[in-house]
């Protein structure tokens, strides 16, 4: 997941992220000015986070998702670069050429050919009229919302990429646990870049803790002792959260020496031969 969140009304940070159970994670980020102007390009920014971030994933199946302000052909071939898959939203303005079986429609924007509610559209096209470049396109306008959506992907054209783009709307509520509902960065009054750097260093290692903790809670069968046994009320972060106070409560009743092992074999980092890893979802991956 490729991201930006405002951070007051000085910095933008910009953030690349993994998914996982209804949550982004953070993995890279970089702060930037918002009211200047970025001393570097926006794209060369980019794939110097990508760099940072790609030779961990070496053999992972990874796509990135990216919202509508981001996604454009410099996006894509950034994404080749490293061998990523990608599912991008594209805006309504936005021309294609739709691919039929006698060739390829004239360029028109996507409003044009799904202009209300229940109508869709699954296929090859050529994306954007000054590159014409191939992809995969889905457009469909689901009852009740307020708009199309239409993304591109190198994967093959389907519903499915619709219901993928979907879970990029979990970053709103990742924004909301580190905002409002949860550690509310934006309070600590922190005005400085290495101070807001190191800031968010502890933040986002607090984040990937928590999940680990919830993770491994729901992988363990122990969720039912946090949330409610007829449905599930309490997201990763919050089961993450309940495991931590109950694991210090039991590590309390614990003789010193015991207590640091107890309490270390809760931490999400490990270290090995290969390097530190951290495991979540019964996967291990190496850093």
């Amino acid at each position: 997941m490729l991201d930006c969140t405002p951070y007051c009304d000085d910095f933008t940070i910009v953030y690349l992220g993994l998914m996982v159970h209804r949550r982004v994670l953070p993995l890279a980020w970089k702060i930037m000015p918002q009211q200047t102007e970025w001393e570097q390009g926006q794209w060369e920014l980019v794939r110097e986070l990508f760099a940072q971030v790609a030779p961990f994933l070496p053999a992972a199946n990874c796509t990135l998702l990216a919202d509508r302000g981001l996604s454009c052909l410099e996006l894509i071939r950034i994404c080749q670069q490293v061998q990523w898959h990608y599912l991008l939203r594209i805006s309504q303005e936005h021309l294609v050429r739709r691919h039929f079986k006698r060739g390829f429609a004239q360029w028109q924007s996507v409003g044009q050919f799904v202009s209300k509610e229940g109508l869709q559209w699954y296929g090859k096209a050529l994306i954007w009229k000054e590159h014409s470049f191939p992809a995969s396109l889905a457009v469909c306008w689901e009852a009740g919302y307020e708009e199309v959506w239409m993304v591109i992907s190198d994967r093959p054209p389907a519903r499915k990429l619709i219901k993928m783009y979907g879970w990029r709307m979990r970053v709103e509520a990742t924004f909301q646990d580190t905002k409002s509902r949860g550690w509310d960065i934006e309070s600590s009054g922190i005005c400085q870049l290495e101070h807001l750097n190191r800031y968010l260093m502890v933040l986002f290692l607090a984040l990937w803790w928590v999940a680990h903790l919830g993770s491994a809670c729901m992988e363990h069968g122990h969720r039912h002792h946090f949330d409610r046994a007829d449905r599930r009320d309490k997201g990763l972060l919050r089961l993450g959260r309940l495991s931590l106070r109950f694991l210090l409560s039991q590590a309390e009743k614990k003789p010193a020496g015991v207590r640091s092992a107890h309490l270390a074999s809760c931490l999400p980092l490990h270290h090995s031969k290969d390097g530190w890893s951290f495991s979540i979802c019964g996967t291990r991956s190496v850093a």
